[in-house]
């Protein structure tokens, strides 16, 4: 039996994007938000490559930096800094320096001028391509990516967008049989 369910919290039932740092610069300033309104937006023809959607307001001095110098980079954390991934997001980076309030660690980018935090599961270094700004949406091309192994095996920390959070359990692996079905970068040769 199904509940009615508000309007305003039907965006709760289809967020199962992972929760993202995205860390940008500004003058020099390296600064960090955490955002969890993301999703690929399809494949490039050309590149193979897929644009991602981010969601987020002009009011985010790290969305403004970011708007303002067309880069940033997209960090996957996992469960294990969940904490301080969640503690990022409530405090401005034009009040705080979140990399010494939060103790991470940092290394330069390759393709864009900005930080790359250490110890995450993964970074993609993007582009800025288009901004909806009617809908905050911002749309970003990756120009570079690294994975860290250990780390990607770790759960990853997933919003519901209400202030609840959950981590991923268990991994299928069903490549194999899905091996045509696939993009041609993600099938097994």
């Amino acid at each position: 039996m199904y509940q009615t369910l508000n309007l305003n919290l039907a965006f709760t039932l289809v967020e199962p994007s992972p929760v993202v740092l995205i860390t940008t610069r500004d003058q020099g300033k390296d600064n960090v938000f955490t955002l969890s309104l993301l999703m690929p937006l399809g494949f490039d023809d050309d590149s193979g490559c897929c644009n991602i959607a981010i969601m987020t307001g002009r009011w985010n001095h790290s969305a403004r930096a970011m708007l303002k110098n067309k880069q940033c980079v997209l960090h996957v954390p996992t469960a294990e800094r969940m904490a301080d991934t969640i503690a990022i997001g409530t405090v401005s980076g034009a009040q705080v320096d979140k990399f010494d309030r939060f103790g991470l660690a940092r290394e330069e980018a390759k393709q864009v001028d900005c930080a790359i935090i250490k110890g995450c599961a993964a970074y993609i270094e993007c582009r800025v391509v288009d901004d909806i700004e009617q809908h905050g949406i911002v749309i970003l091309r990756p120009v570079s990516a690294g994975v860290n192994e250990a780390e990607n095996r770790k759960s990853k920390i997933h919003s519901v967008g209400d202030g609840r959070f959950f981590t991923e359990g268990e991994r299928f692996d069903y490549r194999a049989l899905m091996n045509e079905k696939l993009p041609p970068q993600c099938q097994i040769s």
